[in-house]
């Protein structure tokens, strides 16, 4: 939802500035329908105007690290091959340094349940700061404009633009994706638990 939002916006700025603009749609192969669901993707994007890109990962089964930051680290490592690419063929001398900018959908939402995780895991205080607007991860520079606007409301946008979008089950209680032990992932347990109560 969050994401194909972030698609349509992006579009209709970079199109006015003539930035080229591409979109990564990585499946993690969690779950069973998980590639037929990002080509759904990808095509959606194609019919807003974007060249789309498919990268299938497997992930790690490193106890230590746990699912969701495996996940994240291999998500991260595909796009910056993605990135390179282009850089390489020098289409981006737009953009600030000619390099690649990776823009990604986390709301406001997402801050709320990364400050709670952190402080869950027993974090220092430095690193109990919310999710920054803009930063490096694993050497891309990564903005992130949608912070200061809920879950909801990208949804109600989606909405109201008629965008049909893909939900991700694996966000979900019921998830068939546990952590090694078979728990609910600690993200999905602050998402729909911990979170609600304190709205009370």
């Amino acid at each position: 939802r969050s994401s194909d939002l972030l698609a349509l916006s992006a579009k209709h700025v970079t199109e006015k500035m003539h930035i080229n603009t591409v979109t990564v749609t990585v499946d993690h192969s969690i779950r069973k329908n998980s590639r037929l669901e990002a080509e759904k993707v990808s095509k959606q994007l194609q019919k807003i105007g974007y060249k789309t890109h498919v990268v299938t990962i497997s992930i790690d089964n490193d106890d230590n690290k746990g699912p969701e930051a495996n996940a994240r680290i291999k998500r991260y490592e595909a796009i910056y091959e993605i990135s390179k690419q282009y850089e390489s063929i020098k289409n981006i001398e737009k953009t600030p340094n000619g390099k690649c900018y990776i823009f990604t959908a986390h709301t406001m939402n997402d801050q709320a349940e990364t400050v709670l995780l952190r402080l869950a895991r027993g974090s220092s205080v430095k690193s109990l700061s919310s999710i920054h607007p803009q930063g490096k991860i694993f050497n891309l520079n990564v903005v992130r404009p949608f912070l200061e606007i809920t879950r909801n409301e990208t949804e109600k946008c989606c909405e109201d633009y008629g965008i049909d979008y893909v939900i991700d089950e694996t966000n979900y209680l019921n998830s068939s994706w546990k952590t090694a032990n078979g728990n609910t992932l600690l993200r999905v347990a602050i998402r729909h638990k911990i979170i609600p109560l304190l709205s009370k």
